[in-house]
């Protein structure tokens, strides 16, 4: 298993192009952004693929963007 601990993030500023900011976890691994509490600028994808991946946004309260996107797939 693969783990990401992206504990200590609290806040984001993505691009300002226009492009996608893409947050992953495939093949069982985690990814952890527990304090992230906002995401409020452009196109933000979080994506889960595969049994046992988990992203955890468990602070999140504010998602604004263009095109927000949550996928989980099994």
């Amino acid at each position: 298993m693969v783990l990401l601990d992206l504990s200590s993030l609290t806040s984001l500023t993505s691009n300002s192009q226009g492009w996608t900011t893409y947050f992953r976890a495939y093949g069982g691994g985690t990814l952890l952004m527990p304090n992230l509490t906002a995401l409020t600028n452009h196109s933000v994808t979080v994506r889960a693929e595969g049994s046992g991946s988990q992203i955890d946004l468990s602070g999140l309260t504010t998602w604004q963007g263009s095109f927000p996107t949550v996928a989980v797939q099994a």
